[in-house]
């Protein structure tokens, strides 16, 4: 049972304490360097460039206003609705929403599920071809009755960081269904002065936390039309952990 294995490289972290479900995704680095045929394991070789800065700090979200509430449950920085598209289905996973659906289901049906709702799991991001029935042990352990709120944080593989980044997006695309970021969490979270904004682009080219998103809306599919469903909130490359509790 990968819930009690100990912390490894490429792993994440998924909490949830009280009725909130945070899901930190953490990369956990190592000393040597992964043998040349480990490469396969990360998906197929994308050519991208080494760096691309970050995009300038953008001002304090204004004082909330119901017209400026798109794909969240608050603010959000402007009043156009960015959709982040899922780029690595077709490639890292299939792109066919049905037959995603059945992979999922198949792999979730293997797996038992623990007396209790998990407090912390630890899946893998590579390509589900790898790595997906592995995930299904995690995901399985998700109460989606007692979860209403989802903290995604992942390792960032092409963009060097100081600190945490928050997506510049306000919709996640999965071939399952969309999953809306909470601005409202947004808001809070760049108070903090802890965050930065990352492009569009740079979302993009990250998979680490797009291979939790068809899981994610897998477990939380009984939640999707409920008048409290589930949000997103987001950061890529934890160096701080927040939690709110309210």
């Amino acid at each position: 049972d990968c819930c009690r294995r100990r912390h490894r490289p490429g792993c994440h972290l998924l909490l949830l304490p009280g009725r909130r479900l945070l899901l930190f995704l953490l990369l956990l680095g190592r000393a040597d360097p992964l043998p040349a045929a480990a490469s396969s394991w990360a998906g197929p070789a994308v050519s991208r460039p080494l760096a691309e800065p970050l995009l300038p700090p953008p001002p304090p979200p204004p004082p909330h206003s119901s017209s400026c509430t798109i794909g969240g449950t608050g603010t959000k920085m402007s009043n156009r609705v960015v959709c982040r598209e899922a780029s690595h289905a077709g490639s890292w996973y299939t792109a066919s929403g049905p037959q995603l659906n059945a992979q999922l289901e198949g792999w979730l049906s293997q797996v038992q599920s623990t007396k209790r709702p998990a407090r912390a799991i630890i899946a893998p991001h590579a390509g589900y071809t790898y790595c997906g029935s592995c995930a299904a042990h995690a995901y399985k352990q998700v109460d989606p009755s007692i979860t209403r709120r989802i903290f995604i944080l992942g390792p960032s593989h092409h963009v060097p960081l100081s600190r945490c980044a928050l997506s510049s997006v306000d919709i996640y695309r999965t071939p399952l269904y969309d999953l809306r970021i909470d601005q409202k969490i947004y808001g809070e979270l760049w108070k903090t002065g802890m965050f930065e904004r990352m492009s569009l682009q740079t979302d993009e080219d990250e998979h680490s936390i797009e291979m939790h998103l068809p899981y994610t809306a897998k477990a939380m599919e009984r939640c999707r039309f409920c008048p409290r469903s589930p949000c997103i909130a987001e950061g890529l490359e934890i160096c701080k952990i927040c939690l709110f509790r309210n």
